[in-house]
Order: structure tokens, then C-alpha cells, then sequence
């Protein structure tokens, strides 16, 4: 943790950007003051442009951007949209992230989430259920002829099914509702998958789909086929040796 005093506009402008440059993707605290939150908290730091929606904007300073999220509970997402040569920002404050660009790699935007699953291979929502504009974190652990990310609703229904398939080369998506699977999504930009592999899955949750992107490229828009506030866990199954698991999930 670093600790910081909020009594930045002493220092020069040109200290400031450096400060701020190099601790804010950090967990921070501020002293006592009437721009600062006393609690802490941890925003974790993406590359890309992000769609928002939502949103509120407040000016401020640069630091205080990445600080003011923790009092505002609905908040998800945070994005410094302009800096003025002193170091006064304008920020986005949103509870709603609808799309991200990972090819754009000279922006950057900023998560507030919590850890909700660690070395498991099932996770439960809070309140059981899925909410649209939800940033979903990811890191699972890939093993077996077959691993299986499965979004699961309140009656059991695989809503939502992503496999990837090692003996056939392809990561193929579809939903097991009632007594019959859908469509089946058999779209694979590319198969560079490797057994023990740690995969970063960065999903957004949109009114419309689920957006999922493996190590920042996309691989699936996959529509909703039962509604998000019927979805309730997520679970990791996998076929051949080793076990596949859920190393940590984030929302």
C-alpha cells in the first residue's frame, strides 16, 4: 500500500504527472482531507479505450480520479478522459462497461472489483444473478482434451457453454436448454492454446451478449439465450487427465 497525503496541488505539475503515472493502476490511501475518501481502495489498471455507460463526469485531480470510485458504490468502471498541463483531469464514473478495444494501447482505463472465487472450479454470483454492464476477470488454469466454461442458471440450464476443444483445434459455443442444445458458434480467430496454460478471460456482459475475450482478443459475441437475472454460478469442467480450475475470478 502506498501512502500519500492529498495535498497535491504543492507539489509542481510536472511531479504530479510522474506520480500519478506511476502509482495509479496501485491500491492507494489518503489522509484526511475533503477530496479524499478515508477508505481504501484497489482499481486495477487495463489497456485499451472502454465504452461506457451511465457515466458521471467530475473534474479533478488526476489522483483523486483514481480515488474517488470508493465512494461511489455503483461505480465499476473509472476513465481519465483529459488532463490539463497542471494536472487537473476529467473523469468518467460508470457503472456500466459495454465494450472494450484492446488495440488501442496508448489509453487506459481503470476497474474497481472484488475477488468472488479462488482455486475453485464453481463460482456463485452475488445474489445469483448476472447484471448487464458487468466486468467479469478471469484467470483459469487450461487442461484436458476438452476444458468448458459454463454459464449456469437457477434450474440448471447450461446457459451459456464456450469449450475448448484440443483434439478438434476450435473453442465452440452453445446452450443446453430444456432437453436440447441451440445453435452451435464454432467461430475460432486462432487456437495458440497450450496445456497448463494460465488463461486471462475478460468478459463484458452486455443487454444484448456476453462479449468474451481470451488474452484480450475476442472470441465469442454470444446473445443471450435465458435472461442475466437468471444466471446464478460459473463453473470449469474439463475431460482427459489434470484438472482444469478457476485460479481467480473477479467482478
Amino acid at each position: 500500500m502506498i501512502l500519500l497525503r492529498c495535498d497535491w496541488k504543492r507539489r509542481s505539475p510536472s511531479l504530479w504527472v510522474l506520480i500519478y503515472l506511476l502509482i495509479c493502476p496501485k491500491t492507494h490511501h489518503c489522509a484526511s482531507s475533503g477530496y479524499c475518501p478515508l477508505t481504501p481502495t484497489t482499481l486495477s489498471v487495463h489497456q485499451g479505450f472502454s465504452t461506457l455507460e451511465e457515466c458521471s463526469f467530475l473534474p479533478g485531480a488526476a489522483f483523486v480520479c483514481g480515488m474517488q470510485c470508493s465512494t461511489l458504490p455503483w461505480c465499476k468502471a473509472v476513465r481519465v478522459t483529459s488532463c490539463s498541463a497542471n494536472g487537473i483531469c476529467t473523469c468518467s464514473f460508470c457503472n456500466r462497461l459495454t465494450k472494450v478495444d484492446f488495440g488501442i494501447t496508448n489509453l487506459q482505463f481503470f476497474l474497481q472489483t472484488k475477488e468472488i472465487g479462488k482455486n475453485t472450479n464453481h463460482v456463485n454470483f452475488p445474489g445469483d444473478k448476472l447484471i448487464a454492464g458487468q466486468p467479469l476477470l478471469i484467470k483459469l488454469y487450461i487442461v484436458g482434451t476438452r476444458v468448458k466454461l459454463t454459464f449456469l442458471s437457477t434450474v440448471g440450464h447450461n446457459a451459456f457453454d464456450t469449450e475448448i476443444r484440443f483434439d478438434e483445434g476450435s473453442v465452440v459455443s452453445n446452450s443446453y436448454i430444456g432437453y436440447s442444445w441451440g445453435h452451435e458458434d464454432r467461430y475460432t480467430p486462432h487456437f495458440r492454446f497450450t496445456q497448463g496454460q494460465e488463461l486471462s478471460v475478460f468478459c463484458v456482459v452486455t443487454t444484448a451478449a456476453y462479449e468474451m475475450y481470451f488474452d484480450k482478443v475476442l472470441f465469442k459475441i454470444f446473445p443471450h439465450r435465458i435472461p442475466l437475472n437468471l444466471i446464478s454460478d460459473f463453473i470449469v469442467t474439463n475431460s482427459g487427465a489434470g484438472v482444469a480450475k478457476i485460479i481467480s475470478f473477479r467482478v
